[in-house]
């Protein structure tokens, strides 16, 4: 069983203020005193109920374990900067977490996220071995030839152009010539090689580590492939580095919740960690404001949970207080919430 984390010790969220932490801590602190075992103890003590009294002192050892949790969490989430450092590694805990449970995800499923061209090759090689010999091959390389000849022609008389290959993509197609379909082939084979050769830079560790600035140049052109999962752990690396940069939090959290919109669930609450951390940094940081509340928008909507929509309100209007602006999608979410709340 994992570890609780002070904010679950203390059964309070992670956002949660100064006031709420105050009195879960008393309400707990009532609970598990141990002071609250004394007058039974004393009790059987006198009855001479031996086992009773055993019973009683392991639940008040337990208790008193539980109060010592109890204490040593208040201790740090009443402190600000106690409390932001360990936001910041219990952050990156759940996240290392994460990114194994995505590797041990892609390790069962061979199939799950892309395929790296040496993968390719070891499947071209099998299916290689598998493959019967039942053609001499003199024979096969002319099928193949009258293959390439007859689409060939078929390219030429259907396109009209004056040149088997089109070896550019003209500006005026009426005047230069028509794009084949090799031409849009080999412009998808070359997206494809340029996505692989950039996921697999940006991607995977290098042989000497990276700067902040680069690691999150990096994860940027993950987040432009969409390769969010990527992008989040290439984030994260410059965040080992920058951990005091509101920026990179923000980011990393775009890339969660585009997971999220996904259909990762799972994500959602690393999303808004990330937008609450960058906030943490800087209270003025309006896109932060912006995303967490459009993140606890789409949650409310699959919940329809009071609090959560409130939330969602709380972050767009702080958004809107600051920057002046009300696009469409962040007036749409405010009007939904206040028309589901105040309906009879």
């Amino acid at each position: 069983m994992p570890e609780q984390s002070h904010y679950d010790v203390l059964q309070v969220d992670a956002t949660a203020d100064i006031d709420t932490i105050k009195r879960a801590y008393r309400k707990l602190m009532r609970l598990y005193h141990p002071d609250n075992f004394v007058a039974d103890m004393t009790r059987l003590q006198k009855a001479d109920n031996s086992a009773a009294l055993s019973a009683l002192q392991r639940k008040a050892e337990a208790a008193q374990q539980q109060a010592q949790r109890i204490n040593a969490a208040y201790s740090v989430l009443t402190d600000s900067s106690k409390r932001a450092d360990y936001d910041r590694q219990l952050s990156a805990q759940r996240m290392a977490a994460y990114q194994e449970e995505i590797q041990r995800e892609r390790s069962r499923d061979p199939e799950y996220g892309r395929r790296t061209v040496k993968s390719r090759r070891h499947q071209h090689a099998a299916l290689r071995q598998k493959r019967p010999e039942a053609v001499p091959w003199i024979l096969l390389l002319v099928l193949i030839l009258s293959v390439i000849v007859t689409f060939t022609l078929l390219s030429r008389a259907m396109t009209r152009t004056y040149s088997i290959v089109t070896t550019h993509v003209p500006k005026a197609p009426t005047a230069e010539g028509v794009i084949t379909s090799g031409d849009l082939q080999a412009t998808t084979n070359a997206q494809e090689a340029t996505y692989i050769a950039r996921t697999q830079t940006a991607g995977f560790p290098a042989a000497t580590p990276l700067s902040a600035t680069q690691y999150e140049r990096a994860a940027d052109r993950l987040f432009e492939f969409s390769a969010f999962v990527d992008a989040a752990e290439v984030y994260g690396r410059a965040l080992t580095q920058n951990p005091h940069e509101a920026r990179l939090y923000h980011k990393r959290g775009l890339a969660y919740a585009a997971l999220f919109a996904k259909g990762d669930d799972e994500a959602a609450d690393f999303a808004l960690t990330d937008f609450q951390q960058a906030l943490n940094l800087d209270d003025q940081f309006a896109p932060a404001y912006r995303e967490l509340g459009l993140v606890n928008f789409a949650l409310w909507q699959q919940s329809s949970d009071e609090a959560t929509g409130q939330a969602a309100v709380d972050a767009l209007e702080q958004y809107v207080l600051l920057t002046g602006d009300l696009d469409a999608q962040v007036w749409a979410a405010l009007e939904a919430v206040r028309d589901a709340t105040t309906a009879p």
